[in-house]
């Protein structure tokens, strides 16, 4: 009787162990994916990457390329020839890019602030606006043909008219 019991203990610890192993691949998956809201506007040839969540009201352009992990918060609006790059967080009201002609290249893990603007690259044919580990603040207004370095912080209302370079930012110990 208790060889019996001890099998039967053996058997619920592997299926336990199997189902646990099956829900962990599940969550994986779901992880990788994708949200879109319902209200949300992303049209069919923008490129959304893996694990990307985009919220209500936002706009994503028809050559937007969205990097994995991006975020992008309530009316928030990619436009144009933007690439935005992985775990970027973009806030309520901020506009990317624009319908005109040039390219606007966001690198990696940058936080844009509520109601920020940034604006197209016009004249070059291309190279990164904005670096990598950026926080622009809320209603900054980065215009055009400005190049933003890497780990930089910019407060609210920060403005940059067009043809700005900023380098990159280094810490103080």
């Amino acid at each position: 009787m208790a060889a019996a019991a001890t099998r039967a203990v053996r058997r619920l610890l592997i299926a336990s162990r199997s189902l646990h192993a099956i829900s962990s691949e599940g969550a994986a998956r779901e992880a990788a994916t994708s949200f879109v809201h319902p209200a949300a506007v992303v049209h069919p040839d923008a490129v959304v990457g893996q694990g990307v969540s985009i919220g209500p009201f936002c706009t994503v352009g028809a050559s937007a390329r969205i990097g994995d992990a991006c975020q992008l918060h309530a009316g928030s609006h990619v436009m144009g020839d933007t690439e935005l790059g992985e775990r970027c967080v973009v806030l309520t009201g901020a506009i990317l890019g624009s319908d005109i002609p040039g390219q606007t290249i966001i690198g990696e893990n940058n936080v844009i602030g509520h109601h920020a603007v940034v604006g197209v690259k016009c004249q070059d044919l291309k190279y990164k606006v904005i670096g990598d580990n950026n926080l622009i603040m809320g209603s900054c207004h980065i215009a055009h043909d400005c190049r933003i370095g890497n780990n930089n912080i910019f407060a609210n209302n920060t403005l940059f008219a067009g043809h700005v370079v900023v380098e990159v930012g280094d810490y103080l110990p």
